[in-house]
Order: C-alpha cells, then structure tokens, then sequence
C-alpha cells in the first residue's frame, strides 16, 4: 500500500474513532427517544430483564422475515460469535466482528483504490464480511436505498466498535487492575 493511502486510510481511522462514540450515543438516544414516541418498549439486550423473557433467538425469529431458528443455529455453529442489533421491534441486525486477518487483507487492498475513496472501500469491505442477516438489505444498494438513512453508517461503526476499533481513552476506562 502506498504511503499516501495509509496516511489517508489512517487519517480517517483516528477521524472515525473519535466521532463514533457519539454518533452511537446520538443514535442510541435517538432511538429510545423514537421507541418512546412510538409507545415501543426498548430493544430486547442479550441479557433480557425478568418481565421480557424473549431471548435474541425468539427476537429474531419472531420478524417479519426474520431467520428461522435453524438458521440461527448454522450461524452459531459457522461463527465464534454473532450479535444482534434490535433497532425496532421490526427490525434488527445480525453481525459479528471483524477478526485481525480480514482487517489486513483489507489494509493490504487499499493500495488499488483511489485516495478520496479509501473510506467507502473500507466501509463496504467490512460490512460484506461481518453482516451476517438481513445481507440483501445492506449490501445490495437498491434495497439499503430504502433504508433509514444512517443504518448503513450506523452497522458500520457497531460493527469496529465490537471489533475494538475505539479511541484509547475509552479503552482505558475499561482496564481493571489486578
């Protein structure tokens, strides 16, 4: 890769660590401030409370067009571990994170794109590797078109968040010593 596109490439990088903290925190407040104005309960969390007994499985499952529950059970046995981003009651995000090997054969591709264009790539790679369900829905232009307009974006930096990619300040709140 060329010294210019890693500058580029890491220029972004450190752009988008600080700013994902909180477009994560916006869009968190922004969707319990919708759920609330439209009288939904808050999204199902991998550690459902007491009075919700729906596990991400059943939330899943229970989606208009949701997976089945055998399907769920391919990808638990296909990858080391998935996460479900409930947006909605009637919409919701399979995705598992990036492992250190995809990140480099991204890094090792960037040479062949051009500068103003490195961030796009970078996004796209990521997302065809580590959205699981709905697939079509992301990755197929036509249809994310219809999306929200910040779901794409916001899977995005889910996704490097759940892969560690974060400032080094919010890691450190995060280190307990021995």
């Amino acid at each position: 890769m060329s010294d210019y596109a890693q500058q580029i490439a890491a220029k972004k990088a450190e752009q988008r660590r600080k700013e994902e903290e909180e477009k994560l925190k916006a869009a968190a407040a922004m969707v319990a401030e919708a759920e609330k104005d439209e009288g939904q309960e808050a999204p199902v969390s991998e550690n459902p409370s007491p009075e919700s007994a729906e596990t991400p499985d059943e939330l899943l499952t229970k989606l208009p067009g949701g997976p089945t529950a055998e399907q769920v059970r391919a990808w638990r046995e296909k990858f080391s571990s998935l996460y479900v981003l409930p947006m909605r009651r009637d919409d919701a995000y399979v995705w598992r994170y990036l492992e250190y090997k995809e990140w480099k054969e991204i890094q090792a591709q960037l040479g062949n794109v051009e500068p103003d264009k490195v961030e796009q790539f970078i996004q796209e790679a990521v997302l065809k590797r580590c959205v699981v369900w709905p697939r079509d829905r992301i990755l197929v232009s036509e249809n994310a078109d219809k999306l929200p307009a910040g779901i794409v974006e916001l899977l995005y930096n889910v996704i490097m968040a759940g892969s560690y990619f974060m400032n080094t300040d919010e890691a450190l709140m995060r280190v307990i010593k021995l």
